[in-house]
Formats: structure tokens, C-alpha cells, sequence
């Protein structure tokens, strides 16, 4: 199909399901049609997935109502769907919006996300450039990029399951950072299961001299000021420093790993430490809120079991995350009555499958409370 005259190829982002196939996101451009947002998958074997895409041939295609339509960002959440992020104009000059695609596992659109599948995010006359994606908490959907004003102005959108803003993040479901220097560019985003959200970026000191910069948000959005120098970490940047962060993500020690250049040679990673304050809960709690147990066995090799206290009856949800935020289990969601309950975790993703070794955070939330815990999974 795309082996002819006239069609070029780029790929920009890449995820991997559990099952083994390769996910990407990019751009298809053809002398017809010009720019297409683009999403592929690819068998085990490295060839494109038959049952993938509305005309089975492993691609999923969109340019409706756009102009220079590409995909930036993407991954598959934790119930096998795939989001992905891009940007397009509306009409032939205007600016870049954002634009965010929620997709059936078999690469169609799916309604339930903004009864179309994609939204449109505006940003007035400044063009929107997303470069990362993730996947929140409830299914949520978690976007960071930059727009062109003042150089570089990073954003984050925050969108509830049903692509509407989720008003409890900025207001309106959008956050922008203040500029520093030249320019403040967002390259990468992960999030924590306390639902603070990590970004990796470039921060353009001078017009001459970058360095590479990290910021934590609150779950509400905020700079969270208990990390780095008011929400915000830099690497310190010398007279011809050339540092950037392009990728983030955590360790199985919950730690932040950060990739980029030195001076525009050098691939480099930097190991932070576990910053996420403790105030949100792990393990016991004081009496009277709610509160978890030690779980036992841990680290577990199968499943694992643990005492969660709930001070008043009501509505709760339990999850298990991995250490980049993304839900792997449900374990309950519903009414639960005031007491000791002990509940169980076999090891196993929503779809039944085993996970991988490494650490993984189960948390509750109810009534305004949110505690989590540490697991440690074994081969």
C-alpha cells in the first residue's frame, strides 16, 4: 500500500503491547492527499498486522478536516487501547492544534472518546506541537507539548475518559508553565501513580545555550514546590552546554531516569531519586483514615494480599499501577463498609496475563483520601 509513487513515511513515536506487536505514530504524506495522521502496528514478526486499521491492512489513517496532520506521541493503555497525540491546522495557514486519538485495539475510532474518537485542542492563533502521551488515572488521557509563543511555552492537557477536559486539572483542563529564558520546550512526560505528572524538557537559557530541565506537577496541575527549586529541576548548564532531556521514565526502584545530549553528542541518562512525597500515603496511616497494611508476601513471586482499612463506609477504587502510572489492575471499585478488609492482588493484568518483574504501586482512593503501597514482583 505505501510502496508507491509519491508516499513518504516518518515515524516519531513507537509503544509495545504486552502481547509482543509494535505500535507507531507518525506521518504519511502523499502527492493526493498531502499529510495524514498516521498510527501502524506491526506483528511479532515485524510486518504489518492484518487486524489492524478499517481496511485490515495495519494502518490507521486520518486527515479529515485537516491540513499537515502528523502524530507525535503514543501508547496503549492498560485496557489494550491505543491513544495518540499529533498536531494539524484547520485550514490551509492557520496554526497548529493539538490533537489527541483514542483508537480500538483494532485500530478504529472509537466513540466512546469524544463520540468521535479524536478532539481538536485550540490554543487561539499560537500552533500546539504535543510530544508526549499518557495514560491517567479512571482512564484519563495525559498530553504535554509546547506552543510557539514566547519561544517555547510547554502545556499539559489533562482529558477524562470521555476526551471533555477534566476540570479539576488547571480549571479547565489545561496547564501552561511560565518561560524561562529564550525559550521552554517539552520533550517527554510520565507520571506517578499519586497522579503527579513528571515532564523531561529543554529549557533555552539563552538563544545560544540550553540546558536540560525537569518539572513535577501536582495532580491538580500546580508546580509541586516541594520538588527541585519551585517545581522545576535543571541540569546546570555551562558556557557551551548543550544538555536536553528527550525521554523520561522510572526504574523498578520508583526512581526517575532521564535520557537526552550533552553538548550534542553524548546520549546520557541521569537517576534521580523518589521525590513524590509521602503525604499522599504508603503503607499505614495514622487511625482514622483510611489506610493499608504491609502486604505479604513482598517481594512476591504470585500474588500478593494486603489489609486495607476504610474509616467510614463508601465509595472506593483500588488499582495497581507500574512505575510509570499506567493502571495494570483494577482490584475494586465500588462500595466498600467501614473496617478492615483484606484484599488480594494474583499478579495479573485486566486481560489475565502475568506481569513482568519489577515494582508496582496499588492505591486507593475514596472520600478526598488517596494512600498507596509498594509491591515488588519476582521472577
Amino acid at each position: 500500500m505505501f510502496l508507491q509513487l509519491g508516499v513518504t513515511l516518518a515515524a516519531d513515536s513507537v509503544a509495545l503491547q504486552s502481547d509482543g506487536r509494535i505500535v507507531v505514530a507518525g506521518v504519511v504524506r502523499s502527492n493526493s492527499v498531502g499529510s495524514s495522521f498516521a498510527v501502524f502496528r506491526l506483528t511479532t514478526n515485524g510486518v504489518l498486522d492484518p487486524t489492524f486499521g478499517s481496511l485490515a491492512d495495519g494502518a490507521f489513517l486520518d486527515a479529515s478536516g485537516l491540513f499537515d496532520a502528523s502524530a507525535t506521541a503514543v501508547t496503549v493503555t492498560s485496557d489494550s487501547r491505543i491513544i495518540a497525540a499529533g498536531r494539524g491546522r484547520q485550514t490551509v495557514s492557520g496554526p497548529f492544534r493539538a490533537l489527541v486519538y483514542r483508537l480500538a485495539s483494532n485500530g478504529a475510532f472509537d466513540p466512546s472518546f469524544n463520540g468521535f474518537g479524536r478532539v481538536v485542542v485550540p490554543f487561539g492563533s499560537e500552533s500546539a506541537t504535543p510530544m508526549a502521551i499518557a495514560e491517567g488515572t479512571s482512564n484519563s488521557v495525559v498530553v504535554a507539548g509546547y506552543t510557539n509563543a514566547a519561544g517555547a511555552t510547554p502545556f499539559v492537557l489533562r482529558r477524562l475518559a470521555s476526551g471533555a477536559p477534566d476540570s479539576s486539572f488547571g480549571g479547565d483542563g489545561e496547564v501552561r508553565l511560565p518561560v524561562r529564558g529564550a525559550a521552554d520546550y517539552v520533550n517527554a512526560l510520565a507520571l506517578r501513580p499519586t497522579g503527579h505528572i513528571v515532564l523531561g524538557g529543554t529549557n533555552w537559557v539563552t538563544s545560544t545555550q540550553r540546558r536540560g530541565t525537569l518539572a513535577r506537577l501536582t495532580p491538580a496541575g500546580a508546580l509541586d514546590t516541594s520538588f527541585g527549586v519551585a517545581g522545576r529541576l535543571d541540569f546546570p548548564a555551562g558556557s557551551f552546554s548543550y544538555d536536553d532531556v528527550k525521554a523520561l521514565a522510572f526504574d523498578v526502584q520508583g526512581r526517575a531516569v532521564a535520557g537526552g545530549t550533552l553538548t550534542s553528542l553524548l546520549g546520557i541518562v541521569r537517576l534521580l531519586p523518589e521525590v513524590v512525597p509521602t503525604a499522599v500515603g504508603d503503607g499505614d496511616g495514622p487511625r482514622g483514615s483510611l489506610r493499608f497494611g504491609a502486604p505479604a508476601p513482598n517481594p512476591a513471586r504470585g500474588g500478593t494480599s494486603f489489609v486495607l482499612t476504610m474509616p467510614v463506609a463508601g465509595a472506593i477504587e483500588v488499582a495497581v499501577h507500574d512505575v510509570s502510572g499506567r493502571r495494570v489492575r483494577t482490584l475494586h471499585a465500588g462500595i466498600m463498609t467501614a473496617g478492615a478488609h483484606v484484599l488480594r492482588w494474583d499478579g495479573r493484568d485486566s486481560s489475565g496475563r502475568g506481569t513482568e518483574p519489577g515494582l508496582y504501586f496499588v492505591r486507593a482512593r475514596a472520600g478526598g483520601q488517596s494512600v498507596s503501597t509498594r509491591v515488588v514482583r519476582t521472577r
